[in-house]
């Protein structure tokens, strides 16, 4: 009888142990299954006319040491400097650049085979930088000084183009948003990894030019602001595609011959806006004007 109750004992909590592990397992799945169903697709259908046009006003430059290949742009307000990527194979690194002076006060060079892209922050104390068409993604450490922490391997593979282009961090649902170089935009969970929303753009710009190409990015006052690759235009649209408007900064890009348009970063404090581009000698601050 002894013998009889120890074995039903065991038979139980050997029940109990498998249950408990089938019911981890299944949580893990769930979120698992988050990253490739169950997706809301979302799209905007836009025109860029006039009536939706912001205007700005410049207000002051900085001049830069050097010249970089901008592919990622943002600004630490407690620093009062710039962290950028910048691209390129073989030249590809990130920089801490002073807001004030304009100066280079420190690098992160990346192996040759990474083309560096987008930049942004990834809560507290960590910066995430996307790579082209390498497939991985880097975190960083920032403070004291610039630490490669992680990699991401295949952080491409949540996209179509199976590329990285631009991104920007949402804090207030702490999650990041990525485009890869087409008219999509990628909504994804900072936990996971995983994408849960996807955000179109339909339309064509003044030129009648289909919107595509979207590439470096930032949040702004709940806003995703995206630069059009090649072109002076930048996106302004709610990350559910209810608000629409758009910038030219065609009168700013043509005091520079290097590049083209490719950075936008923000001083939420100070409600202060930057923008930048390829090989740029200069960073330019600009106000919206209220119309």
């Amino acid at each position: 009888m002894k013998i009889i109750k120890n074995c039903f004992f065991i038979f139980f909590y050997s029940l109990v142990f498998l249950a408990c592990n089938f019911n981890e397992k299944k949580t893990i799945d769930k979120d698992k299954n988050l990253s490739k169903s169950n997706i809301l697709e979302l799209k905007i259908n836009l025109s860029m006319t006039k009536n939706n046009e912001k205007k700005y006003q410049l207000i002051s430059e900085i001049g830069l040491e050097g010249k970089h290949f901008t592919q990622g742009f943002i600004y630490d307000e407690k620093e009062d400097s710039f962290f950028v990527s910048s691209g390129l194979y073989g030249k590809s690194r990130l920089l801490k650049i002073g807001a004030l002076t304009g100066q280079t006060l420190e690098t992160f060079d990346l192996p040759k085979t990474y083309f560096a892209e987008g930049l942004s922050y990834f809560g507290e104390g960590l910066l995430l930088q996307l790579t082209w068409k390498s497939h991985d993604a880097f975190l960083y450490q920032y403070k004291p000084n610039f630490k490669q922490v992680q990699t991401l391997k295949n952080f491409n593979e949540n996209f179509d183009q199976k590329e990285g282009w631009g991104v920007a961090y949402n804090e207030n649902n702490s999650s990041i948003v990525v485009s890869d170089g087409s008219n999509k935009l990628y909504f994804l969970k900072r936990k996971f990894f995983s994408v849960f929303k996807t955000l179109s753009i339909e339309g064509e710009t003044v030129e009648s030019n289909k919107i595509t190409f979207l590439n470096e990015l930032e949040m702004i006052e709940g806003k995703i602001w995206a630069n059009i690759w090649r072109s002076p235009y930048v996106l302004i649209i709610d990350p559910d595609g209810e608000y629409f408007s758009w910038l030219d900064i065609s009168s700013i890009a043509r005091k520079e011959t290097g590049g083209v348009l490719n950075g936008v970063s923000y001083d939420k404090t100070q409600k202060r806006i930057w923008i930048t581009g390829k090989n740029w000698s200069k960073i330019y601050e600009i106000r919206l004007l209220e119309k």
